[in-house]
Order: structure tokens, then C-alpha cells, then sequence
């Protein structure tokens, strides 16, 4: 069947030559037609790619700095002031934290000093005292039944800081007074040449208002009807309450730069004064950890030497210290010593003014050398 279809068609072919030609060049001029848009497009999209390469290129050849700029919004003066005062406030709040911190500290560590050498003196030192008495020693130092804590005197607070004022409230009430007062002169001046007395029933008639607003008139040399003077006497009060408003906020504003030169300073002065004052009480608690130190070697030692005086009131039962054997006389001696310089040391004040006392550095150093003395003999 195939075969006789494909002889059909050469038969129809050869009977039909132009028919052929014809179907030839119309697939000729369709193949052609294909081309010329696929050409188009190629060159569209050539096109296409170039531009936007070259988009690229001038893109990328701005500075990084014009591409990430972003646009200044101009500060009024009233929030920079805002700003320098939030700053001054923000930095005389942070000193005087530091500052606090460090009289907390020093207050916590004073107070347990007070404890620790209260508890010394209620029970080692009692203990002592109690021995000495029964071996006839009396003419010892006078100890303090308590000692207290040790405070500063003069403990600084946070920094008092106003915020300035506008001056817009102030300005707007000296406005409206001078609007008023310049309306009230204007109308008892104009009774006064319009030769009307100067009463409030006067003022009350618009009858008379008019004749006086129609006499400023005259003076000067309008022929208006009434509603322009009283346009002009409105409009001139109104402008002298203004400028007496902008002169206000003007003055206020030169105050308000004084004041902020002013806060400057203060704010420099008050953290310069609370830095020295940190450095003192850095100071005065490293003493006060030195100081606990020394009393917890002099508070070992002093119960070891009641120990050895207890022993010797038992074995050898003085009635008075020239009683004891030279060896024992000796040990006492050396408690007695050692009381002295720790009482002394305790009576000492740390501070001064707020300040470490020259004296307790002095005493600490002594106390320090004598039980490190007596401690290198024990070995």
C-alpha cells in the first residue's frame, strides 16, 4: 500500500510541475523568514546583555563611598543642646557610680574590720588582760571595750543637673502682656486726643472706639474706613508680642549656651574631684587589707602567748611577775610587747580627711616588723 501512495504522489508531481516550483519556494521563503527573526532576536538579546553589562560597569565604577551614603538630616539647636546635656548627665551618672561602688566597698570592708578586732578584743585580748591582772600587771594601755566602724566625712552626691528651659512659656507670657499693655496705651492715648475721659465706660462704647481708631487714622492722613485701624492696632500689637516673644527665647538661649559652658566645667571639675576620691579609697582599702592581715598574726600569736601564761601561772603559781622564772619573765615580757603595739595599731585611724592617715601606714609598718620579729623566732 505504501508503495503505490509514494507512486500516487510522483505520478501527481510529474503531472503538476508548477505546483511543485511553487510549494518549493514558499519552504524557501518560510526557512528564510525563521532566519531573519532568529537573527532579530539574537541581536535583541546581544543587545540586552550589553546594556546591562555596561549598567554593571558604571555601577561598579562609583566610589563605595557614594554608594553607601546616606542622607544628613540637619539636628535643631534645641536637640543638640538635648544631646550635650544627656552626655553630661551620662558621664557624671558614671563616675559617680564608680565612685559609689568603691564607698560600698570600702564601707563593707571597714566594717569588717571593726568586727574582727571587736571580736579580738572580747575574747583574745580579754583573755590577756585577765592573766596579767593576776600576775599583778596593771600599767597596761588603755583598750577600747568597741571600736566602731570607720566612715568617710564627706561623701559626695550625684551631680545636680537642671534642664534649661526654652524659654517659649516665658516668652509667650511676655508677649501677651506687652500685646496687651501696647493695646491699652494705644486707647488711652487716643481718648486722650480724642478728648474722651479716661474711664472704663469709654472703652465699653465701640462708638468711641471708633473715634479714636478713626483720629489715629487722621494723624496719619488715611481716609479709611474704621476696620483698617483697628486691622492696624491688632496687627501692631500682635507684632510687638512677637518680637517680644523671639527676643525672649533669644536671651534664653544665650543663657542656655552659659549655663551648658557652665555644666561643662562643673561636670569636669566634680569628675576630676570623684577620680581623686576613688584613688583615696583605692588606697585606704588596700590599707584596711593589710591591717586584717596583721591583726590575724597578732591574734594567733597573742592566744599562743595566753596559752604559755596560763601554764605558767599553773606550774609555777607567781603571785606577781618577779615570781616567775627568768625564761617565764621573758614571755611575759614579750606579751606585753606585743599588746602594746597591737593596741596602738588599733587606736591608730586609718583615715584622715578621707584621706590615708600618714600615722596608721607608720604603725602598720611597726606592728608589721614586730610580729614578723616575734614569728621568726618561734622557727
Amino acid at each position: 500500500m505504501q508503495e503505490e501512495t509514494k507512486e500516487k504522489e510522483e505520478i501527481q508531481e510529474q503531472e503538476n510541475p508548477e505546483t511543485t516550483k511553487e510549494r518549493m519556494v514558499t519552504i524557501k521563503e518560510n526557512n528564510q523568514t525563521l532566519k531573519d527573526e532568529n537573527i532579530e532576536n539574537n541581536e535583541e538579546s546581544s543587545s540586552n546583555e550589553q546594556s546591562a553589562k555596561s549598567q554593571e560597569l558604571q555601577e561598579s565604577d562609583l566610589p563605595q563611598e557614594e554608594a553607601n551614603i546616606v542622607p544628613v538630616v540637619p539636628t535643631k539647636k534645641s536637640d543638640d543642646l538635648k544631646s550635650k546635656v544627656d552626655q553630661i548627665k551620662q558621664n557624671a551618672q558614671s563616675i559617680y557610680n564608680d565612685y559609689n561602688s568603691y564607698v560600698q566597698k570600702f564601707e563593707g570592708s571597714s566594717a569588717d574590720l571593726a568586727n574582727q578586732e571587736n571580736e579580738i578584743i572580747k575574747s583574745t585580748i580579754s583573755k590577756t588582760t585577765i592573766l596579767f591582772k593576776e600576775l599583778g600587771i596593771d600599767n597596761l594601755s588603755s583598750i577600747n571595750k568597741k571600736l566602731n566602724e570607720i566612715r568617710l566625712e564627706n561623701k559626695e552626691e550625684l551631680l545636680d543637673i537642671k534642664e534649661p528651659s526654652k524659654g517659649r512659656g516665658k516668652g509667650f507670657f511676655y508677649g501677651l502682656v506687652a500685646s496687651v499693655a501696647s493695646l491699652a496705651g494705644v486707647a488711652l492715648y487716643g481718648a486722650k486726643i480724642s478728648n474722651l475721659p479716661l474711664t472704663t465706660a469709654t472703652f465699653m462704647q465701640k462708638s468711641n472706639l471708633d473715634t479714636i481708631v478713626s483720629n489715629y487714622l487722621k494723624l496719619l492722613n488715611l481716609d479709611k474706613p474704621a476696620l483698617y485701624g483697628y486691622i492696624g492696632i491688632g496687627a501692631g500689637a500682635l507684632l510687638i508680642g512677637f518680637i517680644i516673644y523671639k527676643l525672649t527665647t533669644y536671651i534664653q538661649k544665650l543663657k542656655n549656651a552659659k549655663y551648658i559652658n557652665s555644666l561643662e566645667e562643673s561636670s569636669k571639675e566634680y569628675s576630676s574631684r570623684l577620680q581623686s576620691k576613688i584613688e583615696d579609697i583605692k588606697e585606704l582599702l588596700e590599707q584596711l587589707d593589710k591591717i586584717k592581715l596583721v591583726n590575724k598574726k597578732y591574734d594567733v600569736i597573742l592566744q599562743e602567748q595566753n596559752a604559755k601564761i596560763n601554764r605558767m601561772l599553773f606550774i609555777e603559781q607567781p603571785k606577781e611577775i618577779d615570781d616567775l622564772h627568768k625564761t617565764s619573765k621573758l614571755e611575759v615580757e614579750k606579751t606585753i610587747l606585743i599588746l602594746d603595739e597591737f593596741i596602738k595599731l588599733m587606736d591608730t585611724p586609718v583615715s584622715k580627711d578621707d584621706k590615708l592617715n600618714a600615722d596608721s601606714v607608720t604603725n602598720l609598718n611597726s606592728a608589721n616588723s614586730v610580729i614578723n620579729e616575734v614569728i621568726k623566732k618561734l622557727y
